[in-house]
């Protein structure tokens, strides 16, 4: 995972973040981010040593209940020292919720990184224990080898790579000593270049592997594990190094630059004749966005008409609890929510880019919400979504670990088609089972139907009042339709009719 993708996900503003100590690391993702000045924030960023142990873990006694912080950490999650890192931490009740390998922090030490956060003290340190090890294995007993192979390949040719270029500008540098032109120190060695190499020989001893390094670099570590079995690394392997040579950067053809979309959508009139009508929904994103070239073209009224239209009516009359967006996109829908109801509001949107131009309509319009960076599913971990210049991973958690650990309990979940509905509800069964949302979707879902759930086809504002699977968006009802609800959508309906498109 990259560095800014990862630290992007751990606050619902990048600004929340702050780090833990005197300086901060010279790396473009921790631009910025400003020293910790001992005031109460929602993420704390620090980085460990792990040869430190338990000992490096003291200041997180300062954390508040349900406080946040992120672990920058100089071995990878696979190891036996974080595994025990895993477990000191729930001795100090934190739970861990992920575990990533970062792929481009290896310039400062860094390969791996850990989000916790501070648990309520009834909870369970046993059970917060053995959380803590899932997090950081593939099932609770066995590393994720494969992980660990592809991630160590990573780390060893980035490292390679460097070092040889920091050795050939040495040379560089001592010829034009030796004319006279400069004058340099020692040259670069193991520790000086992200100051892996002793960090991953040593991680290698500790795995119980009595054969030495075949080579004093962080290739031969690399070799070992790509060599390694899935129980383990094995003895006995092939030495590999790394090429020396220069880093090659590909010709990129300049990007053509994206037409940014402005305009004021105006926004419906309530129905009921007792709130006034809001402000228009400023936009001001770039054109690649769909829903902003819909908005554009057919406004708020035209946008997926029928589905705002039952959406608007549940913030009305559903029972008490929040909204949550599945697959917010750039918020569309949050927004609408937060404009139209006092409701707590939560936005799921992985993709970094996307999030960003979500919170820049957030502030844009001044209707905040909670905006999570991550992917709802069944269960935690990370996944690989492929985005329109490169694939990125982002992290994935179980809606029912999210309410566990914020509070947070739903009256009404939206899912984008996106999102991937059974998977999401598959890892809500909890939440549904106990606090029984509405759940708008893109699909039908017969996993709720022995919950008495009924699928309802929008098929117009009037929904068919059917328990058949049926293709298209639906509202999955928890038991049988509402007047008040369809009376809403209704109302909503027509408000959304009447609502003009933005000025020409």
């Amino acid at each position: 995972m990259l560095f800014g993708d990862f630290l992007a996900s751990q606050a619902t503003r990048t600004n929340d973040l702050t780090w833990a100590g005197a300086t901060v690391p010279a790396h473009p993702a921790l631009s910025g981010l400003r020293v910790a000045d001992g005031a109460r924030t929602s993420v704390r960023t620090v980085q460990v040593c792990v040869d430190d142990g338990p000992g490096a873990l003291t200041w997180m006694d300062d954390l508040a209940e349900g406080e946040r912080a992120v672990l920058l950490l100089d071995a990878l999650p696979v190891e036996p020292a974080v595994r025990r890192l895993a477990a000191a931490l729930a001795g100090r009740g934190c739970e861990l919720l992920h575990a990533v390998y970062i792929d481009d922090a290896a310039g400062i030490g860094v390969v791996a990184g850990l989000s916790v956060q501070r648990t309520p003290p009834h909870l369970d340190r046993a059970d917060l224990a053995e959380t803590n090890l899932r997090a950081v294995t593939a099932d609770g007993a066995e590393p994720d080898w494969a992980r660990a192979r592809a991630a160590f390949t990573t780390v060893a040719t980035g490292y390679e790579e460097a070092l040889a270029a920091a050795r050939e500008a040495t040379a560089e540098l001592r010829a034009a000593a030796d004319r006279g032109d400069a004058r340099v120190g020692p040259g670069p060695d193991l520790q000086e270049v992200g100051g892996l190499g002793g960090r991953l020989r040593r991680a290698w001893r500790t795995w119980g592997t009595s054969r030495p390094l075949p080579s004093p670099t962080v290739a031969g570590a690399a070799a070992m594990v790509v060599s390694s079995s899935a129980a383990g690394p094995a003895t006995g392997v092939r030495a590999v190094t790394a090429p020396r040579r220069r880093p090659r950067v590909a010709a990129v053809a300049p990007a053509r630059p994206t037409r940014r979309l402005e305009f004021r959508a105006p926004m419906p009139i309530p129905p009921g004749g007792t709130r006034s009508r809001p402000l228009p929904l400023h936009v001001d994103v770039p054109g690649g966005f769909r829903a902003a070239r819909t908005l554009k073209r057919a406004g708020v009224g035209g946008y997926e008409s029928t589905t705002t239209a039952w959406f608007l009516a549940l913030c009305d009359t559903a029972g008490p609890g929040a909204v949550w967006d599945v697959g917010a996109g750039i918020g569309t829908f949050a927004l609408l929510a937060r404009a139209y109801t006092e409701r707590e509001v939560v936005g799921f949107e992985p993709a970094p880019e996307v999030a960003a131009w979500a919170d820049h309509l957030a502030d844009l319009n001044g209707l905040g919400y909670a905006l999570e960076r991550l992917a709802a599913g069944e269960s935690a971990g990370t996944a690989t979504f492929g985005g329109t210049v490169r694939p990125f991973e982002v992290l994935v958690e179980p809606l029912d670990r999210y309410s566990r650990r914020t509070g947070s309990t739903p009256a009404i979940i939206r899912i984008a088609g996106l999102a991937g509905v059974r998977e999401v509800l598959r890892g809500a069964m909890r939440t549904v089972t106990e606090h029984r949302p509405w759940i708008i979707g893109a699909e039908p879902c017969g996993e709720l139907t022995g919950l008495g759930y009924r699928c309802l086809p929008l098929r117009g504002s009037e929904p068919l009042t059917s328990t058949a699977p049926a293709a298209g968006s639906v509202v999955l009802a928890p038991g049988e339709l509402a007047d008040d609800a369809a009376a809403a959508a209704r109302a909503w309906g027509t408000a959304l009719e009447l609502t003009p498109p933005p000025a020409r």
